[in-house]
């Protein structure tokens, strides 16, 4: 019983030991120093507990080993507004295994003598102002020293970092899974030893300058969940195409980018041949041509397919209707024709979709009110006719946008257009719609851009749009609309108005828009008078002379009334 009160003691004297009791390790300990001596600012006062109050082990951000007491393991200082300078001092933390200093502000070179912790598996410092090259020593072994070997995870992205990826790139990085350099200034091509990274799982590479083609043998990677090189420079002509037919070797690809950069020819067929494990499809802002082949259909996990700003054409296959997990399609910007199949209906989970600035014929399917969890609707810049589908207004989580411009659109703005109560913009300029303004468009009341020029309205302004108090831009232009300006209009929060070119008549209101002549266009109204000097519209005349003419009358009245009120008067006393 003795021995275990004297052990209790023992345990709780351990509480009030100093902190130094721990051990120190002077080199590591002297390398966070260093480290906080180059940073010149902490605004959110994550240095403050690195001092003598605390061993270092305990400072914030810092890990050390349990089986190695003392050695510091990680420092992770990722969003803490730090800036200043990477001192070369952390080479010295040679047990290092994660180094994340991500989303700060620190800006100057990436310390060369990092590449000399042996043992470092992940490297992040992305989202910085890093400049100049990536030090060879981070991508080459040196003669010396079979250096960074254990590298699991390097993330550089967000710097300005520049130069070339080592031509052996991979030949040190036989462990490397993550590759993620986006948004530098990196140049030069695209090292065929990358796809000696045999462990390999993510590689992104957008948003730079690479040059040349993508690596033949880029399917060796077998265990590639994603591939994202947007942005660049790389090109494909011909057989440079073999890289497209290798990646269906990669059966567990889930992301595929390769938009932005130069790819001429046809789209490969084997598109359909990639992994069904494939989630996101990217091929846009190039010049490849070729129609979409029908058995992309058989991607049935994509979530999102983008081809747009190229030059395929032809039909959209009716097979794209079998890709039940879509949520955003993106076909704008392309040479299809023909009529949008039905069977877009089919993709009740699509939150997007766009098939704007194409060569569509026919008529809006009814079948697209299906998608009900849709928010942006853009067929806009085609060829399409008819009617407006009414049911197409039945999409309440149409939330953000909808666009049906520039077609040949006509009938009247179904009044069923009030029921979107939840969209931002609506865009259904230059068509050939006729009838009214619907006085259900107040139902829209988190409508912010509202655009009907450049069609066949008629009628007047309705009042029940004083009820849209969020509407910031309003154009109506180009229309055969008449009436005055109700008042209203000038105490709403307008920013653009645009009613040029219609047959409006009568004064000007001054308050609101109308106060800022460069916010108001009323170009093409003849009758239009008032307003504030700057809109040099003519003064409004004709109702101060009838405002006269109407006075004299009144005084005309007047004064006969007063006569007989005298004659009566005169009579009674007679």
């Amino acid at each position: 019983m003795r021995g275990l009160h004297i052990l209790l003691l023992i345990c709780l004297f351990s509480f009030y030991l100093p902190s130094h009791s721990l051990g120190t390790n002077e080199t590591d300990m002297f390398a966070l120093l260093s480290f906080k001596s180059l940073i010149s600012n902490s605004p959110l006062g994550t240095l403050s507990s690195w001092n003598d109050s605390l061993h270092y082990c305990l400072w914030q951000g810092v890990r050390c080993s349990n089986r190695h007491p003392n050695r510091v393991t990680a420092l992770s200082l990722g969003s803490l507004s730090l800036s200043g300078h990477i001192s070369p001092s952390l080479a010295n933390l040679t047990f290092l295994k994660s180094l994340n200093l991500s989303d700060n502000q620190l800006t100057g070179n990436i310390p060369a003598e990092l590449g000399h912790l042996s043992r470092l598996q992940n490297l992040n410092l992305s989202e910085n102002n890093l400049a100049g090259n990536i030090p060879s020593t981070l991508g080459q072994i040196p003669h010396s020293i079979y250096n960074l070997s254990s590298m699991v995870s390097l993330s550089l992205s967000g710097n300005q970092l520049d130069g070339n990826l080592p031509s052996k790139f991979c030949d040190a990085f036989q462990s490397l899974q993550n590759l993620i350099l986006y948004t530098n200034q990196l140049n030069g091509p695209i090292p065929i030893s990358i796809t000696n990274c045999s462990a390999m799982l993510q590689i992104d590479l957008s948003k730079n300058n690479f040059i040349g083609t993508i690596p033949d043998s880029i399917g060796t990677l077998r265990n590639l969940l994603m591939l994202g090189i947007f942005s660049n420079q790389i090109k494909a002509i011909g057989d440079d195409w073999k890289f497209f037919d290798s990646l269906i070797n990669c059966t567990f690809l889930q992301l595929l980018d390769l938009g932005d950069n130069q790819l001429h020819g046809m789209l490969p067929r084997s598109i359909a041949n990639l992994s069904t494990s494939l989630i996101y499809l990217g091929i846009y802002k190039s010049p490849i041509s070729g129609n979409i082949p029908a058995e992309v259909g058989k991607l049935t996990n994509l979530a999102t397919l983008q081809v747009y700003q190229t030059f395929i054409e032809g039909n959209i296959p009716e097979e794209i209707g079998n890709l039940w997990n879509l949520e955003g399609l993106g076909l704008d910007g392309n040479m299809l024709s023909g009529e949008i199949p039905s069977t877009l209906g089919n993709l009740s989970k699509l939150n997007f979709l766009h098939l704007d600035n194409n060569a569509f014929t026919g008529s809006i399917p009814e079948e697209l009110s299906n998608m009900q969890l849709l928010n942006t609707l853009n067929l806009s810049h085609n060829k399409l006719i008819g009617l407006i589908p009414k049911n197409l207004f039945n999409l309440p989580s149409l939330s953000i946008s909808l666009d049906l411009s520039n077609n040949y659109l006509n009938g009247s703005v179904p009044p069923e257009i009030g029921q979107l109560k939840n969209v931002q913009k609506v865009y259904l300029s230059n068509n050939k719609l006729s009838g009214q303004i619907p006085s259900t468009i107040d139902g829209c009341q988190l409508l912010q851009i509202l655009h009907l020029d450049g069609n066949q309205l008629n009628g007047s302004i309705p009042f029940s749009l004083s009820n849209m108090r969020g509407l910031q831009d309003l154009d109506i232009s180009n229309n055969s609309l008449s009436g005055t300006i109700p008042e209203f209009v000038g105490q709403m929060k307008l920013q653009n108005l645009n009613i040029s070119f219609n047959n409006f008549k009568g004064e000007l209101p001054k308050d609101g828009v109308f106060r800022n002549s460069s916010a108001v266009d009323t170009r093409g109204n003849s009758k239009l008078c008032g307003g504030v000097p700057e809109m040099h519209l003519p003064k409004c005349v004709l109702d101060k002379q009838k405002k006269k003419h109407n006075s004299k009358i009144v005084i005309v009245i007047i004064c006969c009334i007063g006569g007989i009120i005298c004659l009566c008067i005169e009579k009674g006393i007679t």
